[in-house]
């Protein structure tokens, strides 16, 4: 199930969305760079990872120093406005390459979407997201604490953190 509006978090300063779009796409890359074994299709996986969130473009608006969901995002995420976006393009890509894209954008978000990555490539941006979430959150929550301090339970990964150095 997808978060509820409740448990949505705006990307927390300007910019933050593309420097996770980034980090995913660098991941992405990576695994097929580095995984040779996997089969993934770097082209794709790198479309697929500057596309996963594309939808999220239209689901914020400024608000104050930071950024407010509008309703739209709200009531449907931003799955469905991404593969909105992306079949304006359908007929500018070879079938193959749109279906990827597309289902690419659809699983991104693994066991916890509505259908799990059936390709590399989407399996490939799925851990890539994930690995760029979840470092994010780890990251800050680490620095909230002080060199050789540990947080029984991190505000944003909800689990024990420690920090060593500073």
């Amino acid at each position: 199930m997808g978060k509820t509006g409740s448990e949505i978090q705006a990307p927390p300063f300007p910019r933050g969305l593309d420097e996770h779009t980034l980090e995913v796409a660098r991941f992405a890359c990576a695994y097929a760079d580095h995984v040779p074994r996997s089969g993934i299709d770097r082209d794709i996986a790198l479309a697929g990872s500057l596309l996963h969130d594309i939808g999220k473009t239209l689901g914020f608006k400024s608000a104050g120093p930071g950024f407010s969901s509008t309703p739209e995002y709200s009531l449907i995420g931003h799955i469905t406005p991404g593969l909105a976006q992306l079949s304006a393009y359908r007929g500018a890509l070879p079938l193959e390459c749109h279906l990827n894209l597309v289902h690419i954008i659809q699983s991104h978000h693994g066991p916890n979407g509505e259908i799990l990555p059936h390709t590399a490539e989407a399996w490939a941006v799925h851990c890539a997201d994930l690995a760029s979430a979840q470092l994010r959150m780890a990251g800050d929550d680490v620095q909230k604490c002080s060199p050789g301090e540990m947080a029984k339970k991190g505000m944003r990964t909800g689990v024990p953190v420690y920090r060593f150095r500073e």
